[in-house]
């Protein structure tokens, strides 16, 4: 009676909310040993739906927990099938779970906490252990009208585990689980009050109706590849198969841990939003630790072919990179080794593999394997291999992983003894033989190493990191040390090689490939060694992000109370752009893996600035890191369990809220690309003497002590303003001769005195002195920063006025004509949000230390995300505009603004709550 009396209350309701069926777990009409077993009703029962629930936790192997439901699908006419979303509501922390609806096949459900909504902790005693309850989409389903059943089965490896506290079927497509909220119940953020001066941002999901009058997909080909292969052509730019040039506009997505649903619907949502690049950032080795090393995860691997079958439908690339050493943990709590059948590393205080894949062959032919079944098995989504899918472009060797970082210090034991050898059979090719070795070396020892060289087997030891920062030509130790930065580097790079080697001969593969993306331990000596070993390739890369200090309790992956930030923008210190990248002339560029990260407050102008100098400066492709689910991301616990903010979240108003335009003016074309103003060649002996670039991209020169450092041979002897990289773009030549080197005359573009630097196209002019930026072009303009300083702006054609402490404003026309002459307009603003309930307070600085910047979390508050408002009005010159129109942040009419014309010019005050407004006849 209860259930009739739920459906019949649910089939009112859905009279004004949409169709929807909500059933409790504890309402099966059926169940086989779901007994709520102790240690699963040991939770918070406040947490749950009806205050109970269903679950099973088995005593034996062949105890597997099962339960079915009856239940009544209202329909909209009488006699016919209707489609559903479905979400269960359950435990999806290393469970299995399938369903079968109206007797019909059982399919699996995709559990994972990663890929929950809402995942939260109910352990009664607030353990960290599998209590955890979630929202799982699971999809689309076609309900009978009328009566239907349903029947769930337990199947985890665990007990064959398992819990249901609800579940949902609704025909409302914007509708999200929150909670225990039914469809049309509210909850408490739905009805917060925004502080003055601010807006809540609370967009709900995006239904894709046709009526959106802001959607980029149609910038994306039909299905990503159509047109062939990705190539790199000769001036390091990307292009079709047909020839045709193409940008991208890039994420890093993990949805793929929620199943095909959630892949199609996030595919669909960031296609919208101007994306047409996505990075699966995964792992193909087992992780089983009792299988063989060789072979490989399946569930990631079928995550890879659904990734790529989903984003390809919307004509959006992906570049895959599917190994990260530091990831891989090879030691338990109790520090016992967890891949006994690996065989790897050799050495028994290895936490991780970190630099073995350069150089240990049994790591190398296993990472072999795993690429094979990745580009040769069949993908079951597509129905063809990886290597003769065009939708994959990029293929990414590994992951933060480098022989010249401060990890290689920790390859010890054998792992050691393998390099070591290695080393002294490269310097055996070099010189002709030990001896003729030690008398080049004359005797110098390997400064600060832990092992001495054993002579007698041909193991050669290392220095220290540290060692190779310190050049001086004349010292004894120097020939040894260029010896060691060559060899590191040229294993690196041959690596490199043979894996292009294998994937294109062995593999028959055409993607391009980039070899890694990491820094050094010297980003002044070492970095152009690196940079040098990935030119086996046709792509370089380099992770980089915005990040201003922030320390506390969870530093580094989450935001919590107690923690101590600093908000920093870029706009006050232009070099900090993770865009002021040295490209090699023939390669293209990719940045994998970047974020403006919070809790810094300035991230609006992130895109903004991405989109303009990406654009200048010919950088290739800018990843944002990361989205976690299909849509938008209110603020929320970064894994389900601690009370603190996830803080690597792009889908937010700040940074997703800001793509349309900047990703529109960046694919387009919009902003003209510089001319190279340095143009740097280097020899690569200079390389391995760690001799000075004349121009860096972080740290900084003694010019009493580095300026003698450049090569001599090099045509520029000054050290290069880093300013340069916002005049246009900077290039380095490896294996070449310095003189050729030349640098453009950038006193014209440069201003120190007034803090201002101009690129060479003019378009873009850097206020660093006051944090502004503004950009002037026929189809894109706009400003950004700190605008109250300024307040009025004057452009080509356009007049913006704002008193805004902090905005980022661009204008971009949607139909590839000049703004003066364009008939459908995007302005669009960004300025800054807190989560609700939001609390900071400066930190009082210690005795005799002094004041600082520093603030200091009371409060990480909750959902909603809480806007500030902005105050901006604009005066266009275009005859041809008459109307405005506010949109909601999902690209629909909200509300029209008033428009103002006098003669040629248009005037509009934009609302103060409104991200998006449309102009048109």
């Amino acid at each position: 009676m209860k259930l009739l009396a739920m459906l019949l209350t649910c089939c009112l309701a859905a009279a004004a909310l949409g169709d929807f069926v909500w059933i409790e777990g504890e309402d099966a009409i059926s169940q086989n040993g779901m007994n709520h077993h102790g240690w699963y009703t040991s939770v918070r029962k406040s947490e749950l739906s009806g205050g109970q629930m269903i679950s099973h936790y088995g005593k034996d192997k062949s105890s597997f927990g099962s339960a079915r439901y009856l239940f009544d699908a209202p329909a909209a006419t009488p006699g016919c099938d209707i489609t559903y979303r479905f979400f269960l509501r359950c435990n999806p922390v290393q469970a299995a779970m399938s369903y079968r609806l109206n007797d019909g096949p059982w399919t699996q459900i995709p559990l994972s906490r990663d890929g929950a909504i809402d995942p939260i902790n109910i352990a009664a005693n607030g353990q960290r252990d599998m209590r955890f309850i979630g929202w799982i989409d699971v999809g689309d389903v076609t309900l009978l009208a009328g009566r239907n059943t349903i029947d769930f089965r337990t199947e985890s490896d665990i007990a064959h585990h398992g819990m249901i506290d609800a579940f949902v079927f609704t025909d409302d497509p914007t509708w999200l689980p929150h909670g225990t909220l039914k469809p049309g119940e509210k909850s408490d953020a739905a009805d917060v009050e925004a502080p003055p001066g601010c807006w809540v941002f609370n967009p709900g999901r995006d239904p894709f109706k046709g009526d959106a009058l802001l959607d980029l997909s149609y910038l994306n080909e039909d299905t990503a590849g159509e047109h062939g292969f990705i190539r790199v052509n000769e001036h390091g730019d990307f292009v079709r198969g047909d020839g045709e040039p193409i940008r991208f506009w890039a994420v890093n997505t993990q949805t793929y841990r929620q199943g095909d649903t959630a892949l199609r619907e996030n595919a669909r949502f960031l296609a919208k939003r101007g994306v047409n690049m996505v990075r699966w950032h995964g792992a193909l080795q087992p992780k089983n630790p009792d299988q063989p090393l060789d072979s490989v995860d399946e569930q990631a691997l079928d995550q890879v072919f659904a990734m790529v079958a989903a984003m390809k439908d919307e004509g959006i690339y992906l570049t895959l990179s599917p190994y990260y050493a530091h990831s891989i943990n090879l030691k338990d709590k109790s520090g016992q080794s967890l891949r006994r059948s690996w065989g790897l590393p050799r050495d028994p205080d290895a936490p991780n593999p970190t630099g073995l894949l350069f150089f240990d062959t049994r790591l190398q032919e296993a990472y072999k394997n795993w690429l094979r079944e990745l580009f040769t098995r069949i993908n079951p989504y597509t129905g063809k291999p990886l290597r003769e899918e065009p939708a994959v472009a990029i293929f990414q060797i590994q992951n933060e992983d480098s022989l010249l970082f401060w990890t290689f210090d920790h390859i010890g034991g054998l792992d050691l003894d393998l390099l070591r050898r290695q080393f002294g059979q490269w310097l055996i090719r070099k010189y002709g033989s030990l001896d003729k070795l030690r008398q080049a070396w004359h005797g110098a020892q390997p400064e600060g190493s832990d092992v001495p060289d054993d002579w007698d087997r041909g193991l050669i030891s290392f220095y220290k990191l540290w060692s190779l920062q310190k050049t001086d030509s004349s010292a004894p130790n120097e020939l040894r040390k260029s010896d060691q930065a060559q060899f590191l580097t040229e294993t690196m790079r041959n690596w490199n090689a043979e894996v292009a080697r294998y994937i294109r001969e062995d593999l028959g593969a055409s993607q391009v490939i980039n070899a890694g993306n990491w820094r050094t331990a010297d980003p002044l000596r070492l970095n152009d060694l690196e940079r040098y070993s990935y030119t086996a390739n046709e792509v370089l890369g380099l992770n980089r992000y915005t990040t201003a200090p922030h320390k506390g309790q969870y530093q580094g992956w989450a935001i919590g109370a107690g923690d101590q930030f600093d908000n920093r923008s870029v706009m006050f210190n232009p070099p900090s752009l993770p865009l002021a990248i040295k490209q090699a002339p023939d390669k293209a560029f990719i940045n994998p893996e970047g974020l403006w990260v919070p809790p810094n407050l300035y991230q609006s102008e992130g895109p903004w600035l991405i989109a303009a100098y990406q654009s200048l400066t010919g950088i290739d492709a800018y990843y944002w890191f990361a989205m976690q689910q299909p849509q938008w991301r209110q603020p929320s616990s970064a894994n389900g369990y601690v009370d603190a903010l996830g803080m690597w979240v792009i889908a937010t108003p700040t940074i997703m809220g800001n793509f349309p335009a900047a990703a529109l003016m960046h694919r387009a074309g919009y902003i003209q690309q510089g001319k190279p103003v340095v143009v740097e060649h280097r020899a690569l002996a200079d390389l391995w003497q760690r001799r000075l670039p004349i121009i860096s991209e972080e740290g900084t020169y003694d010019p009493n002590r580095d300026a003698v450092n450049i090569s001599d041979r090099s045509a520029v002897r000054d050290i290069v303003d880093r300013l340069a990289f916002l005049v246009g773009p900077v290039h380095v030549v490896y294996d070449s001769d310095p003189a050729l080197t030349k640098v453009s005359d950038l006193a014209p573009f440069i201003d120190h005195r007034n803090q201002i630097v101009t690129s060479e196209t003019k378009q873009l002019r850097w206020d660093f002195g006051r944090g502004i930026v503004t950009l002037d072009a026929p189809c894109a303009k706009g400003a950004a920063g700190f605008l109250s300083k300024q307040k009025t702006f004057q452009l080509t054609g356009l007049s913006l006025e704002s008193d805004d402490e902090y905005a980022a404003i661009l204008l971009v026309a949607l139909d590839s004509k000049p703004l003066s002459e364009s008939q459908r307009i995007l302005v669009q603003i960004g300025t800054t949000a807190r989560p609700y309930g939001w609390q900071q307070r400066n930190v009082t600085p210690k005795r005799d230390e002094q004041p600082s910047t520093m603030q200091e979390i009371v409060n990480h508050g909750k959902a909603p995300w809480m806007v500030t408002q902005s105050h901006v009005t604009l005066t266009l010159t275009n005859p041809a505009l008459a109307s405005a129109m506010a949109l909601d942040p999902n690209g629909y009419e909200q509300a029209a603004v008033e428009m103002i014309r006098d003669g040629d010019k248009v005037t509009l005050a934009v609302p103060a709550d409104a991200i998006y407004v449309i102009l048109q006849p």
